[in-house]
């Protein structure tokens, strides 16, 4: 870091002190200073203070004072002034003030110093956090001060990049895990406008912070902390530590601290008002819902959740997985719709803002699922943006579940020419129409009419707002605008009449299916497919339409395969499941259908243990669509599992997919994993990302020809992969959310197989062409 060496005068201002408690109506403010002078004995100074505003004007205001340098060589000269409706400092308007000195003795200047500030006040009333007497909410980051090929040694356009990442993705906190951040990083955030949770250094100490020979160590690294940030408007609170046991030395600070700096909060790590005396809130790492909802029903004192959410998945799981990163909306949803509801919860701080991989040009290098190689040495993957500070898919998602304006609905209802969207506005200090929404109407994706609003709705408030509705209508998107011209966020609400794209259709019957016993085969067919069962292990050998493979192989039980990775206690398998002693039974059904009910044995390899007996059952159709459920009873003991579902082998070519879901948000950057639609080819990450909420999913070839995935009556979700011989496809009913670190909230995607018990899943599988579809490109 910077370090500079500044000459001073032998009588010389030492420190400074700038306070600014707020009048009744928190408008106007006293300007409050203290100027502590270094020099010789008996010495008499006087000190002229002149406020001038953030972009150099003055402000009509003075301070004078002076006093007699005592016999330890200081003197405090105290000095306040009334001021009328200052401009007030918040993340959401960081307003800036100096306060410029001339100290003088005998009318000759000494020396001239300035302090730059902002007037605000921090308050805990009925156990809410209030900035400058309105509640605020922090949607903040844990950030470490690094940099992969810097290290520590960061420069300012290192801290602008994050900071301005930040702001875009609507971050509005961060907490100094777990030490001081260069000086200039907080001073960009008292520019920016960035709340802090100043950290103390001191990580992890079990038995020290119960010994008090250690307290003189903390209390240094306490008071120098203090010390240097004191006046930076940004700092909402001192960190005392982190993830530290209480102890006597974590009291012993909190009380120097309160005592030095009263105008802010302090608090310990993982403590309470309990344990620890002067802590105004509970401080948490990872509570889980019920944990959080027994927090917000807290009538003794506040909460602030100072880690939460941990973006929870290894970069070995994401790699097999991309659309891992897609669950972990879900958690940040949750959170939040709890945390919005709680007055008296001052935020959560995401573990963590960056990954904290190291550069390395030698041999060990690694290769990034999203960036390709990215020579990193110990690289983990628990940032919201790489360690070069490239967003990755978490970026979006933190931004949107941050946002301040939130639009409560997903569709619209036109009526006369008009529709109505509910919005809530979680700013603290901005009302809407401070910003610019530019709403948009849409015809299948074709602007039909556009215009800008400025919507007024006040602080903490919600509204119901009117936009035109033009005659053939199919969707309106909503973006709204910063006044710097940033969007904070965008919506698109789809009209509630018009339906979503149709998996392609159904082909013509081929008539009524009929059957054919061969040796160790049961062939299904008619004039449009053939689908043959090895009656042996009980998969499909191929499915053949209008004489094309559309399918070679499966179902194949799909537990999870094994990964590099270390998720404790779920099932890895290390070579694929397989299926023996099957015995097939086939029926006709009505319209020409067929009905084949398949049961096998289901072993952990070639001589393996015995997981369990599948049951899978196909309603085969005349039109070349058929309905597969499948019911594993699990024979093994408990255990976890990664996924719950089959997947199939297709031919190679089987390189173009689209898709239709439910999803998360309904604004996405093209290429994101959460995109409710799109396109993608073999090779591509979002071919490989799992699609939760499935309408469709289509697998086809260069002429169209190929299979659409669709949900029946439980959830699906598909995605798809390539080898060498072909290509294939996921069907699963779930894939499971993550153990540990947050996993609690995304428990009801948790898969357990529990000896005695099934799991289970069904989807369709229908043939189409889809070459006239523009979706495949």
């Amino acid at each position: 870091r910077d370090t500079s060496l500044i000459a001073v005068p032998q009588t010389h201002v030492s420190d400074i002190t700038v306070r600014t408690p707020l009048a009744a109506n928190y408008k106007d403010a006293t300007l409050f200073t203290q100027v502590s002078v270094t020099g010789a004995p008996g010495q008499t100074v006087a000190v002229m203070g002149k406020l001038m505003r953030g972009d150099g004007l003055p402000a009509p205001l003075t301070l004078a004072g002076q006093g007699r340098i005592q016999a330890d060589g200081t003197v405090q000269i105290a000095m306040s002034a009334p001021v009328e409706a200052p401009a007030l400092w918040s993340a959401e308007k960081p307003n800036l003030y100096y306060v410029v000195f001339e100290m003088t003795d005998s009318g000759k200047t000494i020396e001239r110093v300035e302090q730059r500030f902002g007037f605000k006040q921090i308050e805990v009333k009925n156990n809410v956090v209030l900035w400058n007497g309105a509640p605020i909410k922090c949607t903040g980051v844990c950030r470490h001060d690094f940099w992969a090929d810097k290290g520590f040694a960061l420069t300012e356009a290192d801290w602008v990049k994050d900071l301005t990442l930040m702001k875009a993705a609507n971050i509005n906190a961060v907490r100094t895990s777990h030490y001081n951040h260069a000086q200039r990083f907080l001073e960009l955030c008292d520019e920016k406008g960035m709340y802090i949770l100043d950290e103390v250094p001191y990580c992890w100490i079990n038995d020290q912070v119960k010994d008090p020979a250690y307290a003189p160590y903390l209390l240094q690294r306490g008071l120098e902390t203090v010390a240097r940030d004191k006046n930076r408007p940004c700092v909402l609170a001192w960190s005392l530590g982190n993830e530290n046991p209480h102890g006597i030395d974590s009291q012993m600070v909190l009380d120097l601290i309160g005592k030095t700096d009263p105008t802010r909060p302090a608090f310990v790590s993982g403590e309470d008002p309990n344990s620890i005396k002067g802590q105004l809130w509970k401080d948490d790492h990872y509570p889980g819902p019920d944990t959080i909802d027994r927090y917000a029903r807290n009538t003794n004192w506040g909460a602030n959740i100072t880690e939460h959410p941990h973006t929870f998945y290894e970069k070995e799981v994401q790699d097999y997985d991309p659309g891992a990163s897609d669950l972990w909306s879900e958690t940040l949803i949750k959170t939040w719709d709890k945390l919005w509801k709680a007055p008296n919860i001052l935020g959560s701080f995401i573990w963590e803002w960056q990954n904290q991989g190291i550069a390395d040009k030698n041999a060990d290098t690694t290769t990034d699922f999203w960036y390709g190689p990215d020579h990193m040495r110990q690289e983990n993957n628990k940032g919201v943006v790489s360690a070069y500070r490239v967003p990755k898919p978490e970026w979006w998602i933190v931004k949107s579940a941050y946002s301040p304006v939130a639009v409560t609905a997903r569709t619209v209802s036109p009526a006369g020419g008009t529709c109505t969207v509910p919005i809530t506005n979680h700013y603290s200090f901005t009302d809407l129409s401070e910003l610019t929404c530019r709403w948009t109407a849409l015809k299948a994706g074709m602007r039909l009419q556009g215009g800008v609003s400025h919507i007024v709705c006040g602080p903490l408030q919600s509204v119901t707002a009117s936009f035109p509705a033009p005659a053939g209508m199919t969707a309106l998107r909503l973006e709204f605008l910063h006044p710097d011209g940033a969007s904070v966020i965008a919506s698109n609400l789809s009209v509630e009449s018009v339906p979503l794209p149709a998996a392609p259709a159904a082909m013509a019957s081929g008539g009524a299916l009929t059957t054919q016993n061969g040796p160790d085969t049961l062939t299904v067919g008619n004039s449009v497919q053939q689908i043959a069962f090895d009656t042996h292990v009980g998969t499909l050998r191929f499915w053949r339409v209008n004489g094309r493979d559309v399918l070679l192989g499966g179902p194949i039980l799909n537990l999870g395969e094994a990964k590099a990775g270390s998720e404790r206690g779920m099932y890895r398998s290390k070579q694929t499941p397989l299926t023996s002693n099957a015995r097939v039974a086939a029926t006709p059904g009505a319209d020409g259908a067929y009905h084949v009910v398949v049961t096998s044995t289901v072993l952990t390899a070639v001589g393996g243990s015995t997981l369990g007996t599948l049951t899978t059952i196909y309603d085969l159709k005349p039109d070349a669509e058929m309905k597969i459920a499948w019911t594993l009873h699990w024979a093994a003991p408990d255990i976890d599992l990664w996924e719950e579902g089959v997947r199939f082998s297709l031919p190679v070519g089987m390189i173009r997919m689209a898709w239709q879901r439910d999803s998360y948000f309904t604004d996405y950057p093209a290429g994101h994993v959460g995109e409710p639609s799109g396109t993608a080819r073999a090779g591509d990450t979002l071919f490989r990302a799992s699609k939760r909420g499935l309408t469709w999913m289509t697998l086809s070839d260069s002429n169209g020809m190929g299979l659409a995935l669709l949900p029946t009556d439980v959830p699906l979700v598909g995605r798809a992969d390539t080898t060498t011989s072909g290509t294939i496809l996921f069907a699963s009913r779930e894939v499971a959310g993550p153990h540990g670190l947050s996993g609690s909230w995304v428990a009801d995607h948790a898969i357990h197989a529990v000896n005695g018990q099934s799991l289970s899943g069904a989807f369709t599988l229908r043939a189409v062409n889809a070459s006239d579809r523009t979706a495949h490109r």
